[in-house]
């Protein structure tokens, strides 16, 4: 994977690089397909749901198939190939005799957005308790994160 294979995502920054609604993460976490676990959000006291990174690269590659009726055995199978996957070249993987999934160009431009993202989401960000009673703001600035979103 990447120098940030442990790091974890919100169920929603995972969906949006992916490019996928959240409730579609959420299914295959309700499903046991992907893990997840409750934490603290790295910028406030609240609590989100986390999944692991890979579960971006495999929203993408399901979203991809959409249409084609999966079952569960074979989206376990894509899952646990993708995340013991050691490196950023993802390959192919048969799912049974005949059906071939080609990793490779479903899930390269989200996992390659994914890093970048992971690199740079700390570096435009600060918390401080001395500033706005530590609410997540843009670094150098007394402009919160909300008030930004808010006027997204």
């Amino acid at each position: 994977m990447t120098p940030h294979a442990s790091a974890d995502l919100t169920i929603k920054e995972a969906a949006h690089l992916a490019g996928v609604a959240p409730r579609r993460i959420e299914k295959d976490c309700e499903e046991g397909i992907i893990p997840r676990r409750t934490s603290k959000l790295w910028m406030r006291k609240t609590v989100a749901a986390h999944v692991p990174l890979p579960a971006v690269a495999y929203a993408r590659a399901m979203q991809s198939l959409d249409g084609v009726k999966m079952e569960k055995k074979s989206k376990r199978l894509v899952w646990k190939f993708l995340r013991s996957s050691k490196s950023d070249k993802f390959g192919s993987l048969e799912l049974s005799p005949g059906l071939t999934l080609h990793l490779e160009p479903l899930v390269t431009e989200v996992w390659d957005r994914t890093r970048v993202y992971l690199e740079t989401r700390h570096e435009h960000l600060a918390v401080d308790p001395d500033i706005l009673g530590g609410e997540p703001i843009l670094k150098g600035t007394r402009i919160t994160c909300q008030s930004v979103l808010g006027r997204i």
